[in-house]
Formats: C-alpha cells, sequence, structure tokens
C-alpha cells in the first residue's frame, strides 16, 4: 500500500475503516508515519478521516 501512495500520490486519502471491518490506516505505525509525513488531517465526512497531501511543511488547522 505504501508503494501505492508513494507512486499515485493521491491528493486526498479517505480512510475509510468502516469498510474495512474497523481497520483504519492510521492504527498501523508505517501508515501512520506515512500519513503524517506526507498529509494533513482536513475533516471527517460520515465519520471517517480525509487528509490532504501537504503543500507546506506545516499543516493548516484542521475543518472539523
Amino acid at each position: 500500500m505504501l508503494e501505492d501512495l508513494e507512486r499515485e500520490r493521491p491528493e486526498l486519502v479517505i480512510d475509510a475503516g468502516r469498510s474495512m471491518s474497523g481497520r483504519y490506516m492510521y492504527n498501523y505505525p508505517a501508515l501512520r508515519a506515512y500519513i503524517d509525513r506526507q498529509y494533513c488531517f482536513m475533516r471527517y465526512v460520515d465519520g471517517e478521516p480525509v487528509y490532504r497531501r501537504r503543500r507546506t511543511e506545516r499543516c493548516p488547522p484542521a475543518d472539523y
């Protein structure tokens, strides 16, 4: 999955863990580290966290 994310570099990532029996990407250390480095949390949509690819070193305030 990390290789796919790095290759495709999607603008948005939706961590739809509910559709995976509660297995959110953020619960896995390697995926969590990647998301923290490459993405900023934006908001929840229908209870699922949405992340946007970082444009700068700092993330803007989250829009809950």
